[in-house]
């Protein structure tokens, strides 16, 4: 395997205690991807920066040491995350933490190997869609395990697989109940399903289920895309369902909604649901299998709901850095090159270094108190030390950007605001105010 570009040693981080002769160093690994699939990394690592940058102005975040972050670019494939890190943890100087991966298959592949170093890592990543055939070896594997590809998935917040990982943001699951009381509000009582067969999907589609059953809700058909995903989208046609939850990467999206098209499964009486984190215009992209014309793709998507994690908290609650969340973006955006790809999801890293800084800062004095060994000489063997700092990153209650970070056991993100986002182009063409199904 190649050497991984090592892109930098960047924001070096830390205070230095009143007369002391050194700073001490403590190493990160970065995995950003800045090509390939998904390709943001540039834009987060701003978001990073500036949450590093507040750190060391801070005399009570790990004074007397200095956070290394050794960034590398993952190119949003599990490969070349994977080479990275073992890259790293096979070569001097040892790394405690790693930070990332921003894309799911690479936080997949290396959070469930890297607890095997005592290394804890922290992610926030999103769902992106890779059509490269590694992609389909970790999905076979992750069926035999148990594993769900994907940041999102609920299976991340397995702890018999996934050990020392936790992310600031929550399962895709946990957008469930969120549906349902839309579906409640309008009064839509039955519901169609239609999803690829990824544990991603499929575990997030079988919770929705339940919920519905709860609820009182009719399931009119539950459709696993096959081959030609016109099959299954005629059954659900079929038994007049009108309510259509869909879970399926953005290039499926763009066939099934031409599908749908074809077959006049849209209009003003049709509401599809879709996940959230497709690419901006996502159904302009051309693909080879797909005959709608543009015209045609935007009328048949006009109307979809989509339920949105919210990325910086609207309300001006002071975060754990001294400012508001607002003055945090307004910093973001007067740092970040706004022709970067995805800038607008460019702060999303800076609550996960504060996630990270506090832990550490907690676990030195906690190594301190009891009498234990410092940080600095923390080795892939030390199972005590990655266990007081995994238990501290657990624990921590702080605001940041999102709003009040907390973690529960399976070190997912709780409490996460939702928002619930129409893409209506013409509001009153689709009578959406009228419907009633």
């Amino acid at each position: 395997m190649d050497v991984p570009m090592i892109l930098a040693i960047a924001a070096l981080v830390g205070n230095s205690l009143p007369g002391a002769t050194s700073v001490k160093n403590i190493y990160f690994i970065g995995l950003l991807p800045f090509d390939g699939v998904w390709n943001g990394g540039q834009a987060i690592l701003t978001g990073i920066q500036i949450a590093l940058d507040q750190i060391k102005e801070r005399e009570d975040v790990l004074p007397g040491y200095r956070i290394n972050i050794l960034w590398n670019n993952s190119k949003c494939d599990p490969g070349e995350g994977l080479n990275a890190m073992f890259h790293h943890l096979y070569t001097p100087p040892t790394k405690i933490m790693i930070i990332g991966g921003i894309c799911s298959l690479v936080s997949e592949a290396t959070a469930m190997v890297s607890y095997r170093w005592n290394v804890v890592q922290v992610g926030r990543s999103f769902e992106v869609v890779s059509i490269q055939l590694f992609s389909q070896y970790v999905v076979e594997r992750s069926k035999a395990s148990k594993l769900s590809p994907g940041s999102v998935s609920p299976a991340l917040s397995d702890k018999t697989i996934f050990k020392k990982f936790l992310r600031t943001n929550s399962p895709e699951s946990d957008i469930n109940p969120t549906r349902i009381n839309i579906f409640k509000a309008f009064g839509w009582s039955k519901i169609a399903t239609i999803h690829q067969p990824y544990p991603l999907f499929s575990v997030s589609t079988d919770h929705l289920l339940r919920l519905m059953k709860q609820n009182g809700l009719e399931i009119v058909r539950s459709e696993i895309i096959g081959e030609n995903p016109a099959i299954q989208l005629q059954k659900i046609k079929d038994h007049g369902a009108r309510i259509i939850v869909g879970s399926f990467y953005g290039d499926m999206a763009v066939r099934i909604f031409c599908e749908a098209y074809k077959i006049g499964l849209y209009g003003p009486q049709i509401v599809w649901f879709i996940p959230a984190w497709y690419k901006k215009d996502w159904w302009k992209i051309r693909y080879p299998s797909v005959t709608c014309t543009e015209e045609q793709m935007r009328e048949a998507v006009d109307g979809y709901f989509t339920v949105s994690r919210i990325h910086v908290n609207p309300k001006p609650e002071m975060t754990v850095s001294g400012y508001t969340p607002q003055k945090v973006e307004e910093m973001y955006w007067n740092q970040v090159n706004r022709s970067l790809p995805y800038n607008d999801l460019g702060i999303i890293g800076y609550d996960a270094i504060w996630t990270a800084a506090l832990a550490l800062n907690k676990t030195v004095a906690d190594l301190k108190n009891n009498g234990l060994h410092n940080i600095e000489d923390f080795t892939y063997d030390d199972e005590t030390t990655a266990d007081i700092l995994f238990n501290n990153a657990l624990n921590l209650d702080f605001y940041g950007v999102q709003g009040r970070i907390r973690f529960n056991k399976n070190g997912d993100l709780t409490g996460r605001k939702l928002i619930v986002v129409p893409h209506l182009k013409y509001v009153e063409k689709k009578g959406l105010k009228a419907l009633n199904i």
